[in-house]
Parts: C-alpha cells; structure tokens; sequence
C-alpha cells in the first residue's frame, strides 16, 4: 500500500513545487520562535534604577557636546562619576596588535 501524496503548492513566480504540510510545520515553528522569543527575559540596563542630577548631565552635555540622551547613557554606563565618563571619551581607542608606526 502507498502513501498518499502530499496536496503540493505549485508557486507560479519560480516554478518551484511546495508541499503544504512542510509549509504549515515552517509556519508553527516560526510562530513558536516568535513565542518563545517575546517570553525571554528581558536584559537589565546598566545603571537604570541610578538617580543622576540635571547638573551632572547638563555638564557632560556641555564639555563633550553630547545630546541628553548621550549624557544619561554614558553617566548610567560609568555609575554616574562625571570623571570617569570625561576619562572614557579621552582615552585612546587600543592600537591594533602588530601595528606599528
């Protein structure tokens, strides 16, 4: 006794031959990706429950010419220390291993 033949979707823009049920097991499997990837565990923001003053961000909006979205992520990204976010944008970028001047 044979099986029966799987009901095929002819899509007509490549010729190609698709078979339905291969085509909803993809669908579920996209659609349970998607589940699963909305019900991962959202990542924690450094720094986002640290109360930063108006004072520091307006400095390092005005010394690094920084919008106040970039003043907050950068004071948030270095515990809210205006030196240490003064540092980080002085420092040189690490030269590459074996280069040479």
């Amino acid at each position: 006794m044979s099986r029966p033949q799987p009901e095929v979707i002819m899509s007509f823009q490549d010729s190609g031959f698709y078979s339905q049920q291969a085509l909803i097991s993809a669908l579920q499997a996209v659609s349970t990706g998607h589940a699963e990837w909305k019900a991962r565990p959202k990542p924690v923001q450094v720094g986002a429950d640290l109360k930063l003053t108006k004072e520091d961000v307006e400095l390092v909006m005005s010394e690094l010419d920084y919008s106040k979205a970039q003043a907050e992520k950068a004071l948030r990204e270095n515990g809210g220390d205006v030196q240490t976010v003064f540092d980080e944008y002085v420092k040189p970028a690490k030269l590459k291993e074996g280069h040479r001047y």
